[in-house]
This record gives C-alpha cells, structure tokens and sequence, in this order.
C-alpha cells in the first residue's frame, strides 16, 4: 500500500493505493475514512487489479470541512478520476456514491469511467427515512449542514446519474439499510441499465460490515462488463 496526496478545490486530500496503477477508485460513506476499505483492496489485490481509496474532505487525514457542500465533493471526485486515468470503475458507498453520481453531471466524468458501483445509495432517498436512520444510528451527521445539502440535491442528482449510460451496479444493504424498494425502483427508471445486488448479512456500512462479500461482488461486476478491457 502506498500513501499519496491530491490537491483539489483549496484541500490536500489523502489516499492509498494498492497496486502500480489503480483500476478502481473507492470512496468511503460520512463519518468514515479510507482505511476501512482496506480490506476491499486488499482482495482485490490478490485478483490482479490496483486501487486507490481517498479520506474524503473533511474525513481521515485529509484537508477541507463537511461543510463544504456536495457539490464540492463531486469535484474532488473528478478530479481524483482525473488524477488517475486508469480508475475506470468508481465505487461510492453513501456520501461516495451521492459524489459520484454528482460528477456524472461531468461529460468527461461520464466518458472516463466504464461502470459506477453504489454502495447503499439512491439519488433521491426520503429524507425523513435518512434523518430517522442517521439519528437512530447516533450519527452526528443527522444534524449536519451537509445532509441538509444532499437532500437538497435530488433533482440534479438524478438528472446527473440519469446522463449515466454505462453499467451501474447498487449493492444493498440488508434490512437493517435506510433503502426501500421504491427507491430502488425509481433508480432504476432513471437508469435501466441497472443491476442491483445484495449483501443480507450487512448494514449500511457494506464495507466495514461485510467487505469481503462486497469486494467479491465488485469483482463479479467488473469480470461480468469487461469494463476495464
């Protein structure tokens, strides 16, 4: 594992790479870092594939505040897929994903990447069904200014992912996840190309609860498109 750095709207973000060059970018949920992705790349590691995975602003070791909006962290996340050409494969989990999906308002975003992998993450959840989950998961995010933002940002979000013509994978969570199936439903209408997979052993948190389960349904993804030939 390598560490390395990127400097993007005003911030040092920190990342680690595994591998000489990095064929997945991975972006971790609110409140995380990217150390609990370790065991992701690590798996994938062994399969003969590179990642890179970033402490998103405000997280881990990285520069920049939560408050700085999401549309921020879209940016960041371009740039990151800038900064790494052969990241051909993103995978968000939560505010990762909701980064991800912003980016895709990007034509070049969109032309770089050849499949999006959410992680437990619609571009329209019900934001009652968020604060209640976020509260009961005693998460100090409930309260923060960039929930408020995110929530704030289901019309573009969806008109961003829906720009998004490649393979999209979402990986659900089990029945302890904030995600129902209308949601899901509705994704897919924006995007019917949609697969949708699922891991019942785990929360919303797929990668600390269950990553070796989600690295392999990564991989089946990535195997199942070719996407990185």
């Amino acid at each position: 594992m390598i560490q390395t750095s990127l400097e993007s709207n005003g911030a040092r973000l920190i990342g680690t790479q595994s591998g000489e060059s990095a064929s997945f970018l991975l972006l971790h949920a609110g409140g995380e870092r990217r150390h609990v992705w370790r065991p992701v790349q690590d798996r994938i590691s062994r399969s003969g594939f590179g990642s890179i995975a970033f402490d998103q602003r405000g997280h881990g070791e990285s520069q920049g505040s939560v408050s700085d909006g999401l549309e921020t962290y879209a940016s960041d996340a371009a740039n990151m897929l800038r900064a790494y050409p052969g990241a051909r494969i993103a995978v968000g989990a939560s505010l990762g994903g909701m980064a991800l999906m912003l980016a895709c308002s990007d034509e070049t975003v969109r032309a770089r990447l050849s499949g999006l992998v959410l992680v437990d993450v619609v571009p329209a959840p019900a934001s009652d069904r968020v604060r209640s989950f976020l509260a009961h998961q005693g998460e100090t995010l409930a309260a923060s200014p960039l929930v408020d933002d995110i929530l704030s940002k289901a019309t573009p979000l969806q008109k961003a992912i829906a720009q998004f013509s490649r393979p999209i994978l979402l990986i659900r969570a089990g029945q302890k996840g904030p995600m129902s199936d209308a949601e899901v439903s509705r994704l897919r209408e924006l995007c019917p190309q949609l697969n949708v997979a699922h891991v019942d052993a785990a929360g919303h948190l797929i990668a600390r609860d269950a990553p070796i389960a989600l690295a392999d349904i990564i991989l089946n993804f990535e195997y199942m498109h070719r996407a990185l030939a």
